[in-house]
């Protein structure tokens, strides 16, 4: 079940002197200036789980922008605690929110919804496993009408992180993320986080609108959430290429099996060998360089997705020789696709090799 790590509220500055009156309001909190060629921004830390953003543009309007971690705003500092979707809780944030910002002058009210950040952490009882998993999705490429997340003019490679404009989904290791704060009693051992940020929307502004809570549209961003995963992650089980080459020749090998089938089973096994070879899957399934045609490539791989194998494969010199897909260890598939999921792994004695995880 996806919830919520952050949201953000904001709201665009459109009067003259508004926001130096922000500025002035905010003097007394501790923040910190940071200027950019086109930008300036000013970042208040109000509390725990509250950071108010102030931004001056060349080429934008002004905004101010609210950052808000409800659980922390509710008294729930534990870290792998993320916020579960409760109507009552969620108001209960707000109400707090409200309260605080009054002292400052600000008025929540004027504020609209404009990111919500849907998570869901997993626990792995081998922290390396987080590694491989960013290591498999990174070759795997980002997906059609999507492009990997710059910051600045940087593209973090311990995470894999994509945008196609109006959300992102980043796979990032929250244990490194958490040891590099050095605080021990935080560190958030063995945990990969996925996280899908959704922008400004028409219908995120009308979650909250003139003080009111419209929390059915929030049970729809998480919906379209689950959605958005299910669109981006590849089905198929992270197997070693020698199991892969293994599985296929036994299909090869099988009776009442046609030539033409044995042809694609061919050109199942040639895919996968290049893929392995090379750094990028989409090199070998894309543009001018593609193993294959465009067709072709498209018959491979619903062959793929109905055997329940990855074209990605793991490393030959890892230590773990199978790894669910992420929409498996995410819970987001149906009852049917799990069962062939679970057939897969017990007809090629797998079941026992998963390693152990849990949702957290």
């Amino acid at each position: 079940m996806l919830k919520i790590h952050t949201f953000e509220m904001r709201k665009i500055i459109s009067k003259r002197n508004e926001f130096g009156k922000f500025q002035s309001n905010l003097q007394e909190i501790g923040h910190y200036y940071h200027r950019a060629q086109n930008s300036q921004t000013y970042f208040y830390f109000v509390k725990k789980g509250l950071i108010i953003v102030l931004r001056r543009c060349k080429f934008t309007p002004d905004s101010i922008t609210i950052q808000i971690n409800p659980q922390k705003i509710l008294g729930n500092e534990e870290q792998q605690n993320l916020f579960e979707l409760s109507e009552t809780e969620f108001m209960k944030c707000l109400v707090s929110v409200y309260e605080i910002l009054e002292k400052n002058k600000i008025i929540l009210t004027e504020f609209k919804i404009s990111r919500l950040d849907f998570t869901q952490d997993i626990w792995f009882d081998k922290s390396e496993i987080i590694d491989i998993y960013i290591k498999l999705l990174n070759k795997t490429g980002a997906p059609n009408r999507y492009k990997y997340t710059k910051y600045g003019d940087t593209i973090y490679k311990d995470s894999y992180d994509i945008t196609n404009g109006n959300w992102s989904i980043a796979v990032y290791n929250k244990e490194k993320e958490s040891t590099k704060r050095n605080k021990r009693s935080g560190i958030m051992y063995g945990v990969m986080r996925t996280e899908v940020r959704i922008f400004d929307s028409n219908e995120m502004n009308q979650v909250f609108s003139n003080g009111l809570l419209y929390f059915d549209a929030i049970i729809r961003m998480q919906e379209l959430a689950k959605i958005i995963l299910s669109n981006v992650f590849v089905d198929g089980f992270y197997i070693k290429l020698d199991k892969t080459k293994n599985i296929l020749s036994k299909k090869y090998h099988s009776r009442n099996i046609t030539k033409r089938q044995q042809n694609g089973i061919q050109k199942m096994i040639e895919l996968s060998k290049t893929i392995a070879i090379h750094r990028s899957l989409n090199d070998c399934i894309r543009g001018t360089n593609a193993l294959y045609s465009y067709n072709t490539i498209k018959d491979i791989k619903e062959r793929f997705i109905e055997e329940r194998i990855n074209l990605v494969s793991i490393c030959a010199n890892e230590h773990f020789s199978v790894l669910p897909d992420m929409k498996y260890i995410l819970g987001i598939k149906t009852e049917i696709e799990v069962e062939k999921d679970n057939k897969f792994l017990i007809d090629n004695n797998l079941i026992h090799r998963i390693p152990t995880y849990r949702t957290l």
